[in-house]
């Protein structure tokens, strides 16, 4: 049989961002909390693909579906990360996060840098395709790769809000917390708000 849809996992961030531009630069300076709890009961997915990933807590079959403990996950970090537009279209990026605090316990940063461009407007100047490609390193996974990439429409708004129509695909290690040991590979659609 099927399993019924369930919330696997749910994840909290607060952060606090500063931001300046010079030129063709920017800077950015993040400081946040990221704390991640499985939802729905202990049901985490089906047998085949849970062994690959779990390394932590108590393993249990029941009818082809895996549960474990939930881990504490918290983090607290600081975050800076560096942009260079070159020229209009086109911005590259690079970072490090650094988490003064974190449990469970492991590297204490990750490394992240990307590249993003769009199209001139059209449309009245309400419209462009934009795309970018972003690689991370985390070193909770031994600094094991993560690439993700997504492309879109945006329909643009005043000063910097818009909404974005996009296509997302990643594969590597997983971003949700009760999850980090898990390899994925998704793709996915999304509507966004960008205020």
């Amino acid at each position: 049989g099927t399993l019924p849809q369930r919330l696997d996992s749910v994840d909290y961030y607060i952060s606090a961002t500063v931001e300046g531009r010079k030129g063709i630069w920017t800077g950015r300076l993040r400081v946040g909390h990221v704390s991640a709890h499985l939802a729905d009961s202990d049901v985490v997915d089906r047998a085949i693909i849970s062994y690959f990933y779990i390394t932590n807590g108590v393993l249990r079959t029941n009818l082809g579906v895996v549960t474990r403990r939930a881990i504490v996950y918290s983090r607290e970090y600081i975050g800076l990360q560096v942009a260079a537009r070159p020229f209009e279209p086109l911005r590259a990026y690079a970072g490090v996060l650094v988490y003064p605090h974190m449990i469970p316990l492991g590297n204490r940063w990750d490394l992240q840098a990307g590249i993003e461009g769009r199209t001139p407007r059209f449309a009245r100047d309400r419209l462009s395709v934009y795309g970018g490609i972003d690689r991370k390193f985390r070193g909770e996974v031994a600094f094991r790769p993560t690439l993700a990439a997504e492309i879109g429409l945006r329909l643009h708004g005043g000063r910097e809000r818009s909404v974005r129509f996009a296509l997302r695909a990643l594969t590597g290690y997983s971003e949700r917390g009760q999850f980090l040991f898990r390899e994925e590979s998704h793709i996915s659609t999304g509507v966004f708000i960008d205020m």
